[in-house]
C-alpha cells in the first residue's frame, strides 16, 4: 500500500472503510509516525518471541505421527 492513494486503499484493500476513516488514519500516522513505528516494531518482536517459543516446543504425539506418515509417503512416491 506504500504510495497508494486513499481511494485505492479503500477500493483495493479495505472496502468496508470510507475515505474519512482512511484520511483520519493517515493523518494520525503522519503526526505520530515514531510512536506508531515503535509500536509495530515491538509487536513484531513479541510475535517473533512467541513463535520461537512455540517452535522450540516438543511436537505433540499426533504431530510426530503425521510427520512420520508424511515422510513414509514421500519415500514411497516422491514428488
Amino acid at each position: 500500500m506504500n504510495g497508494a492513494s486513499a481511494d485505492a486503499i479503500v477500493r483495493e484493500h479495505y472496502p468496508t472503510l470510507n475515505l474519512e476513516k482512511v484520511f483520519a488514519t493517515l493523518t494520525y500516522y503522519l503526526h505520530n509516525r515514531q510512536r506508531v513505528d515503535e509500536y509495530i516494531r515491538r509487536s513484531e518482536e513479541i510475535g517473533e518471541k512467541y513463535y520461537q517459543e512455540w517452535a522450540a516446543q516438543e511436537p505433540s504425539p499426533v504431530l510426530k505421527r503425521l510427520r512420520e506418515l508424511k515422510a513414509r509417503q514421500q519415500e514411497i512416491s516422491p514428488t
